[in-house]
């Protein structure tokens, strides 16, 4: 009898764990040009990079487009400090945060106005 993984070790040597790389791009709707591009590790969670992004691009943003990994409120607060609009569909299983001086997330509450999937419009997505 072998135990829990011997008998992959036994007939496939020794197998670590597999690290990998990630690939975040800024890119311009309107040309499909990639105005800048961060690369990452296994470690670090999407949302990090897209600060970089913005700050690497070096051209002015209207629009920030992203998938729900970048759905944080450090995220919306930086953008929304930069004057630059944030269409990012709520992660899934996203709830209403209540807090004790308002009634609803303003970031949910926000993107329940916007149907389903009609985020996925943009010009990126195309």
């Amino acid at each position: 009898m072998h135990q829990e993984g011997e008998w992959k070790l036994r007939q496939h040597g020794l197998g670590g764990r597999r690290t990998g790389r990630k690939v975040h791009r800024a890119v311009d709707p309107d040309t499909h040009q990639i105005v800048a591009e961060v690369f990452t590790g296994n470690d670090v969670h999407d949302s990090v990079p897209a600060l970089d992004l913005v700050k690497q691009s070096g051209c002015a943003i209207d629009t920030f487009y992203g998938d729900g990994a970048y759905h944080s409120w450090d995220i919306h607060d930086r953008l929304q400090e930069q004057q630059i609009d944030a269409v990012i569909p709520p992660r899934r299983g996203s709830v209403i945060k209540q807090h004790a001086n308002c009634n609803a997330d303003p970031l949910l509450r926000r993107s329940q106005g916007v149907e389903g999937a009609s985020w996925l419009s943009s010009p990126l997505q195309r």
